[in-house]
């Protein structure tokens, strides 16, 4: 039978837990973020991606994903 993330976030120490999950609302807060900044600027992910020039990752089916090999926020 398969390991289901719950399971396996039970499993974690308390303080890990914790933070994992201020990690995931930060991260959840800047996808926020950078999703009303595109629709304020009525920009395309694909778009944004090419003013910033940086990559996007198109192996993922979400629209809001990234990526950076620049020098800024390649040390992310």
């Amino acid at each position: 039978m398969a390991t289901t993330l719950k399971t396996m976030i039970d499993r974690l120490p308390a303080e890990r837990r914790e933070r994992v999950k201020a990690r995931a609302e930060e991260l959840i807060a800047q996808e926020l973020t950078l999703r009303d900044l595109r629709k304020a600027r009525d920009l395309t992910q694909q778009r944004m991606a090419e003013i910033l020039d940086i990559g996007q990752d198109t192996s993922r089916a979400s629209s809001s994903v990234l990526t950076c090999s620049s020098p800024p926020c390649a040390a992310m």
